[in-house]
C-alpha cells in the first residue's frame, strides 16, 4: 500500500493514482473473500446457538468456536439473519419452489390441490384428529416435512424469483402427499392415487426445465414416508430421479443400486414432523419415570411371523420388562386398544421420563424419535436391526444418546421362511437392510444378552453421565424441530436443510464447469 496513504502524519499527499490503486486492492480482497465466504459452509451459524440456548440448554452454552480463518468464519448474526430474507442479505444459493398444484397438476388437466379444503383433509376438524388429538393441521401430519422445507425456503434469501434464474428446483408435493395419507373413504382414496400419478409423473415429465434435466438432476423431491413414490413401480422411480436430491425419512427410500445416496451427500434422510403437544423447551428436573414406551406391538399368534422384526423387538421388550418396577413404563398398544394413551398423554409420558426405546416399527424409520427427543427423554437406540438416524452427518447422537446391541435376536429376526414366504422385513435380511446410518465406535455401543442386562446397564450409568446426556440432548434438540419458535423464521434443522442443498447446488455447477455443460434455458444465478 502506498506509504502517503498509510501514515497519518505524512505531508505528502496520496496521488489520485495512488488512491485509485488502494481502492482496486481492497475491492479485489473484499470481492475473493466474499466469494470464498459465500460457498464455505458455516459450521455453527448464530441463529442456531440461539435457538439452542432457547431450548434449554445449560447457561452459556453453545457451539465450539468457528476457525479463526476469515474465510472460513461463521459470519456474524446479522449477516446470517439478512441471508434468510433481509435487505442487503447475500443468497449462498437460489432455490425455486415448484408448486405442484399450480404449475404441475395443469399440464395433465388435473384439478388443483387445496389441502385447507376439508374434503382433501378431513383431520383438520373437531373430533377428526389423529393420534388421539382433537383435530390435526395438514401441516401437524407427521408426513408434513415438504410443507416446512417449502416454507423455509420461501422465508430465507435463499428463494428464487423464477425458476430460470434457480441453481435447484424444490418440487412442493405437499397437498398431494398428506393426501395420500388422510383418512379418506375408498373411492375417494384411489382418486387421489390416480392424480397424484398423473401430477407427480405424467405432468412432471412433461415440464419443461424437467425435461431438459437428466434424470431429475438439478431437482429436489420430499419423500416423507418410506416408499419412493407409491404412484409408480420401484423401476419407473429409480430411472425418472436417479439423480434428483431425496429428502427422504429412510434410506429403502432410495434405489436398490444407490443406497449410499445420503452418506455421500446426494440426498438426506430427515427426521419426522412432530409438531402437537411439543414443548418449546423442557426441564430435566421433574422425571420420575426411568424407562417408558408406548408404541404398536402385535399379539396375536397368527401374526407374528408376518410382522416387522421392529415391531416383534417392541414385543419382546414389553413382555421382557413391562411391570417389573413401578417406574418401568412399557406400554404395547394398537391404535384401538383400549390402553392406549391419547397422543397428549404419551407426550407427557415422554417429558416425565429419563430413558425412552428407540425401536424401529413396520419400517425403519418412526416419528416417535423427534417425539422423544422434543420431550427431552434420552433416547435409547435398541437393535439390531436399527431405527434410522436421520441427518447422522449432522447430528452427535452419541452425545445424548444410548446404543444398546442385542446379542440374541432370535425372537424377533427369523432364519427360516414362514410358509415359504421370505419376507424381508422379519427375516435376516433386515439386519443389513436396517443397520445404522452412522459409524458408531465400539466403546458407545454397549452389548446386552437381554433385557434385564440392558436395564441394569442403564440403571448403573453415573449421575454425572445422565446429566451430560441431557445437556447434549438440550444443545441438539433443534435439528428435530420443523416449526419454528415465536419470532423465528427457521430452525437449527431448516439450517442445515437448506445449507445441503447449497452444498449440492455447488457440487453441480462444479461438475457442470467440468464438463462445460450449461442447463438448456437457464440462466445461473450466481
Amino acid at each position: 500500500m502506498p506509504e502517503a496513504v498509510c501514515r497519518g502524519n505524512s505531508s505528502k499527499p496520496a496521488s489520485t493514482l495512488q488512491l485509485l490503486a488502494v481502492v482496486l486492492l481492497l475491492a479485489l480482497f473484499l470481492g475473493a473473500n466474499g466469494q470464498q465466504r459465500r460457498l464455505v459452509s458455516p459450521t455453527a451459524p448464530p441463529a442456531l446457538q440461539a435457538h439452542r440456548f432457547m431450548l434449554g440448554g445449560a447457561a452459556g452454552s453453545s457451539l465450539p468456536d468457528a476457525d479463526s480463518n476469515p474465510a472460513t468464519a461463521a459470519p456474524p448474526e446479522d449477516a446470517y439473519f439478512q441471508g434468510r430474507g433481509q435487505p442487503g442479505g447475500q443468497r449462498q444459493c437460489s432455490i425455486y419452489v415448484l408448486d405442484a398444484s399450480k404449475e404441475l397438476a395443469p399440464l395433465d388437466n388435473v384439478p388443483p390441490c387445496h389441502v385447507s379444503d376439508t374434503k382433501y383433509w378431513p383431520h383438520d376438524q373437531p373430533g377428526r384428529g389423529l393420534d388421539g388429538s382433537d383435530r390435526t393441521p395438514h401441516h401437524g401430519a407427521q408426513h408434513s416435512s415438504i410443507f416446512w422445507i417449502a416454507k423455509a425456503i420461501r422465508d430465507s434469501g435463499y428463494l428464487a424469483p423464477d425458476i430460470d434464474s434457480a441453481d435447484l428446483v424444490f418440487v412442493d408435493s405437499h397437498c398431494y402427499i398428506v393426501r395420500r395419507t388422510a383418512q379418506l373413504p375408498a373411492r375417494q382414496a384411489a382418486q387421489v392415487v390416480d392424480q397424484s400419478r398423473r401430477v407427480l409423473v405424467d405432468a412432471l415429465g412433461r415440464h419443461a426445465r424437467f425435461a431438459a434435466s437428466t434424470n431429475g438432476s438439478g431437482f429436489v423431491f420430499g419423500v416423507p414416508f418410506p416408499a419412493l413414490f407409491e404412484a409408480y413401480s420401484q423401476r419407473h422411480a429409480c430411472s425418472l430421479l436417479r439423480h434428483a436430491f431425496m429428502l427422504a425419512v429412510e434410506k429403502a427410500t432410495f434405489c436398490k443400486d444407490d443406497k449410499d445416496k445420503a452418506r455421500d451427500g446426494r440426498s438426506l434422510i430427515l427426521p419426522y414432523p412432530a409438531t402437537l403437544d411439543v414443548p418449546e423447551t423442557v426441564s430435566f428436573d421433574d422425571r420420575p419415570t426411568f424407562l417408558f414406551t408406548q408404541g404398536s406391538c402385535p399379539w396375536k399368534a397368527e401374526v407374528l411371523k408376518i410382522v416387522s422384526s421392529g415391531k416383534l423387538l417392541r414385543r419382546a421388550l414389553v413382555l421382557a420388562l413391562a411391570g417389573t418396577s413401578p417406574d418401568i413404563q412399557l406400554h404395547c398398544a394398537s391404535g384401538t386398544s383400549r390402553r392406549r394413551m391419547d397422543h397428549g398423554q404419551m407426550m407427557q409420558g415422554l417429558q416425565r421420563s429419563l430413558f425412552c426405546p428407540v425401536i424401529a416399527g413396520d419400517t425403519q424409520s418412526s416419528r416417535r424419535l423427534t417425539e422423544i427427543v422434543l420431550a427431552g427423554c434420552i433416547p435409547v437406540f435398541i437393535g439390531p436391526p436399527f431405527h434410522t438416524l436421520p441427518l447422522a452427518a449432522d447430528i452427535d447422537y452419541p452425545s445424548f444418546s444410548v446404543f444398546v446391541n442385542m446379542t440374541n435376536t432370535t425372537d424377533w429376526v427369523y432364519t427360516q421362511p414362514y410358509e415359504g414366504r421370505n419376507l424381508a422385513i422379519n427375516m435376516l435380511p433386515v439386519l443389513r437392510m436396517w443397520s445404522l446410518d452412522a459409524d458408531i465406535r465400539p466403546t458407545q455401543m454397549r452389548q446386552a444378552t437381554s433385557f434385564a442386562d440392558m436395564l441394569q446397564q442403564l440403571r448403573a450409568i453415573p449421575p454425572a453421565a445422565v446429566h451430560a446426556l441431557q445437556q447434549a440432548l438440550a444443545q441438539e434438540r433443534g435439528k428435530f424441530m420443523f416449526a419454528p419458535l415465536p419470532g423465528q423464521q427457521g430452525t437449527p434443522l431448516t439450517d442445515i436443510v437448506l445449507q445441503r442443498l447449497c452444498d449440492h447446488a455447488d457440487q453441480l455447477q462444479r461438475t457442470r464447469a467440468a464438463s462445460k455443460q450449461t442447463w438448456p434455458g437457464t440462466v445461473s444465478s450466481r
